[in-house]
């Protein structure tokens, strides 16, 4: 696949994940429990996917590769909670700060796996925007408040999830890369939605209005489950994970935009400045993406 498609889709997942935590917003507001919505959404994503398995791709895959995505989707939904549960612990700024720690985490992942020095522009790209999500988070607006709030288990959570969410992305460049996406796709929501299950039931997530929630959680399966797992297979397949990580990082950027079109948040001189170093870092990261980017360690030295 041509590697700008491929790039595209990254952003385009990203921006999916973006609008979907303002979309969660809304729904949460409504007096909707966070399983209610997860549970939802991965609902619906199974469904649409095993339509399209079903009805145009076709492609068994091996039992141990099944299991491998399923477990993997366990992991990507993990993230997803992890999220969730530390804004409630922590402020959405701090949450989201701690939570894009995954762009190095993927990066480093990848440089240890494959014995390679990232490109000099994928760390450059890497460093910058952890310093923009600081601002474009609205983090350091909060810490010249004095409006910090440091939760542990809250910190705990959101470092989790920028563990999961890093493994989900570089496995995915590594595991049946073989296969279709679509069928990919579809196994990881399958393992998902098995985790959101027990997890539901486990915590004891009390009943709601299923006729109420249904419209939402189809937007909502779109929003994060279908689009995003599904573009995110196609670029870990046919990008580099670091430049992967890199180029989801817009979902910062779309998340701001949506909380002010959706929510009528208050967007700061800081958080636009944040939102431009990412779009510009993600601009950076591309010239790696053109020059082939990477050394060998032995190369490097």
């Amino acid at each position: 696949m041509n590697k700008a498609i491929a790039a595209l889709c990254a952003l385009i997942a990203g921006c999916s994940f973006g609008v979907g935590g303002a979309i969660s917003q809304v729904i949460r507001s409504h007096g909707f429990e966070v399983m209610h919505v997860i549970l939802s959404q991965t609902i619906v994503g199974v469904i649409v996917l095993g339509i399209l398995l079903v009805v145009k791709f076709r492609q068994s895959i091996p039992l141990k590769d099944t299991v491998k995505l399923a477990v993997l989707g366990m992991v990507d939904v993990l993230a997803s909670i992890c999220y969730f549960f530390a804004i409630d612990m922590l402020s959405v700024g701090t949450t989201v700060a701690f939570q894009f720690q995954y762009v190095w985490m993927t990066v480093a992942f990848v440089a240890i796996a494959d014995r390679r020095m990232p490109g000099k522009w994928t760390l450059v790209s890497s460093v910058l925007i952890i310093a923009g999500s600081l601002m474009g988070s609205g983090l350091v607006d909060e810490a010249m408040a004095g409006a910090v709030t440091m939760d542990p288990l809250g910190l705990l959570l959101a470092l989790g999830c920028a563990l999961f969410y890093a493994s989900f992305i570089f496995f995915n460049g590594r595991i049946a890369t073989e296969f279709e996406p679509v069928p990919r796709a579809f196994y990881q929501t399958c393992g998902s939605l098995l985790t959101v299950v027990i997890a539901y039931f486990a915590m004891g997530t009390p009943p709601c209005d299923v006729v109420t929630l249904a419209p939402w959680g189809i937007l909502m399966g779109f929003v994060m489950c279908v689009i995003p797992i599904l573009f995110i297979v196609i670029a870990s397949t046919n990008l580099d994970g670091g430049l992967v990580s890199i180029l989801t990082s817009s979902e910062l950027p779309m998340a701001v935009f949506s909380g002010y079109i959706i929510l009528n948040e208050t967007v700061t001189p800081l958080v636009i400045v944040g939102v431009v170093v990412i779009l510009g870092s993600i601009a950076l990261a591309q010239l790696d993406n053109r020059d082939g980017g990477a050394a060998t360690v032995e190369e490097a030295l």
